[in-house]
């Protein structure tokens, strides 16, 4: 420390940045180490729902799939991709970003326009990911129905 300095002013000074960072409105798990603060994201296969249940080709239909944050944190982006087939065929359906609280489920949805379909079974895949903190269970990010 160089001579006549406070020997106070660097705490004072992070106290002042701690206040800083909770009056912004940040969420608390922000606040904490990246390796603290990780969340666990689960998609169950038996949340993803299909509307009508059986479609024919040329229906616009809703897919939609409860996701759940299994950790003591929130996540404030959580993406979710929908795709017609394993996710290696590269058949996106759509995506949706949103946020999930600790302990909590949200329902994330988008519509299938499957005009351009054959006929016949599709398997629908469910895979997310939070955008702010690492998952460290990722073989339950990901479910099919």
């Amino acid at each position: 420390m160089s001579p006549g300095m406070n020997p106070r002013l660097p705490r004072i000074s992070a106290l002042l940045c701690l206040a800083a960072l909770l009056a912004s409105g940040m969420p608390g798990s922000a606040l904490l180490p990246r390796q603290a603060a990780a969340v666990d994201i689960v998609v169950d296969a038996g949340s993803i729902w299909v509307e009508p249940s059986h479609p024919e080709v040329g229906d616009t239909v809703k897919v939609s799939a409860s996701v759940w944050n299994n950790a003591q944190y929130d996540t404030s982006v959580v993406d979710v991709f929908f795709w017609d087939g394993s996710p290696s065929l590269n058949h996106l359906i759509g995506s949706m970003q949103q946020g999930i609280d600790p302990q909590q489920s949200q329902l994330f949805y988008t519509s299938w326009d499957t005009t351009s379909l054959l006929s016949g079974f599709h398997d629908v895949w469910v895979t997310a990911n939070p955008t702010d903190f690492p998952d460290p269970n990722l073989g339950n990010n990901n479910a099919s129905r």
